[in-house]
């Protein structure tokens, strides 16, 4: 394996051995990367030999050397995680049987630079990039975060530095690390300093830190916390950084080497982006670290940062303040304190606290008039409609004295059609450029002042824009630009719930979770359908939905179901109910029939509204990444939810109490409605893991 800087680079690249010796677990792994950052890897166990590229004076000669020394191990296979010509001329020189490359995301990066506005769809961590070169030769690899492995005397050595001598037992400490390589890059000595008084003053003992460039910037901060009781300082070797990191319970850092060096070890990251944007694919891939970040016209100025910058004044810094920072490091230290759980083994996303520096024309900031019509686009899916729920609420509330028109989907309309979030419902209507213009006939004649497309798709303005909306909002991108009269960034990173709730006015606050109540009539109905299902009216039933309409990387196998159904019925005595679409029913009666008749099937036989009185009566609810998940934990039912080639960080199913089971690998979330690699992400999750979660969550009465 071939990572030769730099010290960030390096440190995201030690999950790779780690990934390819679970799949190859007798392969013998060498790693070369420069003399600097050997020591990342030292007591790895799963890199066998270690090899230094050092630099002696001439590049070529250097090059030529390591090649050599490579040449005469006869590598059956080599991989570049580097990707740049002198990583690709040492592979070629080193005549390997085979030779496999990191994909690569530069053109993607350099076109944020260029084009400010520009986001991809989807962001890649640079983990998932390396951990790619695998997929080719051996399939899809556990995503497994960046880890440097300590040893118990390097352990001790920490404490017997952050130990402090003043009785201060039990007191939290706080890293804190105000260097980095660019000048960009960093929030700056003074507000630092502000941030160790600040910390210090509140009983939290602090460490500040830094490597041998970092001097400069660490006496800086001693000049004006250097008298302080209960702070500490330390520049040396990335070892001895690696073991008092390994100590502290929260690590605040610019976007720098350390900041991942700190992940690598566990310890929680509150990350201060300045030049650069999360996009890139560099934040700390720890769901209790924090990644700080505000938007302005000219960021990101550089993919890896500048000495100096353009515009003069270092607003992307000097507009995070230190009172901010400090108030996301107690919500870590407080984290710590109720769970006490190290980092997870697997990629998983930060909290990003975002905001725009300069926000942008109408950013929360457009008003609803005080009379007229306003129309909603819905999102097309059962599942992103559930999720529009809280929003839809709001602006019901907010627009108490305006009529409210949900543009939907037929698929989704019945979610809609009890009258408490809309005043009308318009069908869109099928049949492609047809359709739309017929759908957008009917908006004509309604006459709506504002118009809201949910959707960020070009079709959802288009469709608001000629059916003549004096104002439409929405999110920018699709070449939608010039039918937005208020263009919103969308921000990628929060939960769908979040994205759509930035789309309302000024004022209007949305829940934090979608509610579906069903109506005593749908109950009742509900009531009948388990009844005729042979279900008793003393039991709380299981209800299970193994199917899931965009496709099989979503579906979790049919024989994990039938085993499943086994479990439940015969292992926890408890009747099960399988719901499906019309769709479904096949796939449904199939598991119907493997259980010998042991599972009731009502698959096809439901709506949504009444799925949701089903879910309403239910002790429990099973199922893949779906719209009838999100409609059943909306009741307040507790879900287990099985996710393949989606993203939960995005899309978790919000409400009652909701149990995640996911197994992230290199290739996903993918997205996909096929997978080339056999369901890799979906096959990792194994039935006994399916049934504990259930047993856990479900309840033993009706909601």
């Amino acid at each position: 394996m071939v990572r030769l800087s730099s010290l960030g680079d390096v440190i995201l690249a030690s999950s790779f051995p780690l990934a390819l010796k679970d799949v190859v677990p007798d392969a013998s792994i060498t790693f070369l990367t420069k003399d600097a950052f050997t020591s990342v890897f030292e007591n790895n166990p799963a890199v066998d030999e270690l090899v230094s590229f050092s630099r002696r004076g001439n590049a070529l000669s250097d090059i030529f050397s390591a090649a050599r020394e490579l040449r005469s191990k006869r590598f059956d296979l080599v991989f570049d995680l580097q990707r740049n010509p002198r990583s690709r001329l040492l592979c070629l020189l080193a005549r390997p049987r085979a030779c496999a490359r990191a994909e690569g995301d530069g053109l993607s990066r350099h076109a944020m630079v260029r084009f400010k506005n520009f986001r991809p769809r989807r962001v890649r961590h640079s983990v998932e990039r390396f951990l790619s070169a695998a997929q080719k030769p051996f399939g899809p690899v556990p995503a497994l975060r960046p880890r440097m492995f300590l040893d118990e005397e390097e352990k001790d050595s920490a404490w017997a530095f952050v130990r402090f001598s003043r009785g201060r037992g039990g007191r939290p400490i706080v890293g804190i690390c105000p260097g980095a390589r660019w000048q960009t890059k960093m929030w700056g000595t003074e507000r630092m300093s502000l941030l160790v008084e600040k910390l210090n003053g509140e009983g939290i003992d602090v460490c500040v830190l830094g490597g041998k460039a970092d001097e400069a910037a660490i006496e800086e901060v001693k000049g004006r916390c250097g008298e302080l009781e209960g702070v500490r300082f330390h520049s040396g070797d990335l070892r001895s950084l690696a073991t008092l990191m390994s100590r502290c319970d929260c690590v605040v850092s610019n976007d720098s080497g350390l900041m991942h060096m700190a992940h690598a070890v566990g310890t929680p990251v509150v990350a201060i982006f300045g030049s650069t944007i999360p996009e890139f694919g560099f934040y700390p891939p720890d769901s209790r670290s924090v990644v700080i970040s505000k938007s302005f016209h000219c960021k990101p100025c550089d993919v890896h940062g500048r000495k100096d910058c353009k515009e003069g004044d270092m607003r992307c810094m000097e507009s995070i303040d230190v009172s901010n920072v400090y108030d996301e490091v107690q919500r870590v230290l407080e984290g710590r304190k109720k769970t006490r759980s190290g980092a997870g083994s697997r990629l998983e996303l930060p909290r990003f606290v975002l905001g725009d520096g300069e926000p942008s024309s109408g950013g929360r900031e457009w008003s609803l008039p005080e009379t007229g019509t306003v129309a909603v686009r819905v999102p097309n899916w059962v599942g992103d409609a559930v999720m529009a729920h809280p929003s839809l609420a709001a602006l019901r509330q907010c627009a108490a004295g305006l009529k409210i028109i949900a543009v939907t989907h037929e698929r989704v309309a019945n979610l809609l059609e009890d009258g408490r979030l809309a005043d009308a419902l318009v069908r869109v209507h099928s049949g492609g450029i047809v359709g739309l213009l017929k759908t957008a006939l009917t908006l004509r004649k309604r006459n709506c002042t504002v118009g809201v497309a949910m959707p960020d798709s070009f079709s959802s303005a288009l469709m608001l824009w000629l059916g003549a909306v004096r104002k439409v909002v929405g999110f920018r991108g699709e070449l939608r630009a010039g039918m937005l009269a208020v263009s919103l960034r969308r921000d990628r990173w929060s939960h769908l719930c979040e994205q759509y709730a930035q789309l309302l006015p000024r004022g209007c606050t949305p829940g934090p979770k979608p509610t579906l109540i069903a109506s005593p009539v749908e109950l009742g109905c509900a009531w009948t359908l388990l009844e005729d299902a042979g279900v008793s009216e003393a039991s709380v039933p299981v209800l299970l939905a193994p199917g899931a309409t965009y496709g099989e990387t979503k579906r979790w196998s049919e024989q994990n179901y039938v085993r499943l159904v086994k479990l439940l019925t015969e292992r926890a005595g408890l009747q099960v109910v399988l719901l499906g679409s019309q769709a479904e029913k096949e796939l449904c009666g199939r598991i119907t029939a493997e259980s010998n008749g042991s599972v009731a099937d009502l698959s096809g036989r439901t709506s949504l509204r009444e799925l949701a009185a089903l879910a309403s009566l239910a002790g429990l609810f099973v199922g893949n990444d779906s719209g009838a998940v999100h409609v059943a934990a909306a009741t307040g039912c507790p879900v287990v939810v099985i996710f393949g080639s989606s993203d939960p960080s995005w899309t978790t199913p919000r409400g009652g109490e909701v149990r995640v089971l996911y197994k992230k690998v290199s290739c996903s979330p993918c997205f996909r409605k096929e997978c080339p690699y056999d369901l890799q992400c979906l096959r990792q999750i194994e039935v006994e893991e399916v049934f504990q979660a259930a047993m856990e969550v479900r309840r033993g009465d009706r909601g």
